[in-house]
């Protein structure tokens, strides 16, 4: 890592006044090792999943769901990106679309209740009694909520 007081790194030629100890302990220009040559370009690149990449952040409208920005994003990309282009999402939004094409939480939660179900049927030795249980949360909680709603409303 060279460094170099403000006043001697004013414009890239002076980076030829560097030089480096070679072999014996004499100096030499670096221009003797390298070659300057000036170059555009972005000062990093970004990566994901191993391409080069850009970052987009999207915020939806009023009165549009994260839905609606997905179809829309879709759309805009067909129409105006060449092929041999893609997208993904990040983060949160990569959970949603990928959660989105599948039922899986539909399917835990099916299971989960046959399991608490089987469960609550060997522990009371009944087909019938585990019924009146795993009815009675649902019920138990629309019942708070419907007092805690009428309480609001009723003070308003």
């Amino acid at each position: 890592m060279a460094n170099a007081a403000p006043e001697y790194r004013l414009d890239p030629s002076s980076l030829n006044n560097i030089f480096v100890r070679v072999h014996g302990g004499k100096m030499s220009p670096i221009s003797e090792f390298v070659t300057l040559k000036e170059v555009v370009g972005s000062a990093s690149v970004d990566h994901f999943n191993l391409f080069q990449s850009i970052t987009c952040g999207v915020m939806t409208a009023s009165g549009y769901s994260e839905g609606d920005a997905y179809k829309a994003i879709a759309e805009v990309f067909k129409e105006t990106m060449p092929n041999g282009y893609g997208y993904e999402y990040g983060g949160m939004s990569r959970e949603v679309e990928e959660a989105s094409g599948s039922n899986a939480t539909t399917l835990i939660y099916k299971i989960c209740v046959i399991l608490i179900y089987l469960i609550l049927a060997s522990l009371y030795n009944s087909w019938l009694t585990p019924w009146a249980v795993l009815l009675s949360v649902p019920f138990g909680l629309m019942g708070s909520f419907g007092a805690i709603w009428h309480v609001s409303h009723r003070w308003i």
